[in-house]
């Protein structure tokens, strides 16, 4: 998926309503964050879930920081198909999609697990 494509926000003015809105409006299952240009991380529906039920009692206590992964799986956008395969068995846990990032660490796009296992990546 092309950069322009993408639900990016920026992490310096945005919110949790932003978030939650962004997640809607694209259906992707996730929300790219920057910050200065460059990627911050990324907030998925489990991340969104997960503060959701920790903040239970006071949703208004929710800061959108707790529900970004500032270190989440990405690839170099040069990795091959092989590459990035290698790397999803490697984990645990699933993954659906892919930040695809330059070697200046800005978002070049994404890549979901359907393009992948489709050949479209």
């Amino acid at each position: 998926i092309s950069k322009k494509d993408l639900p990016i926000l920026n992490i310096e003015n945005s919110t949790f309503q932003d978030l939650i809105c962004t997640l809607d409006d694209y259906k992707l299952g996730f929300v790219l964050f920057e910050k200065n240009g460059k990627f911050y991380g990324v907030s998925s529906n489990a991340d969104l879930r997960k503060g959701l039920i920790k903040h239970l009692v006071n949703l208004n206590d929710i800061k959108i920081e707790e529900l970004i992964n500032t270190n989440p799986f990405s690839i170099n956008e040069n990795s091959t198909t092989s590459e990035m395969i290698s790397k999803i068995k490697a984990t645990s846990f699933p993954i659906l999609f892919l930040p695809v990032l330059n070697n200046e660490n800005e978002i070049s796009g994404a890549l979901t697990f359907n393009q992948l296992i489709k050949g479209e990546g």
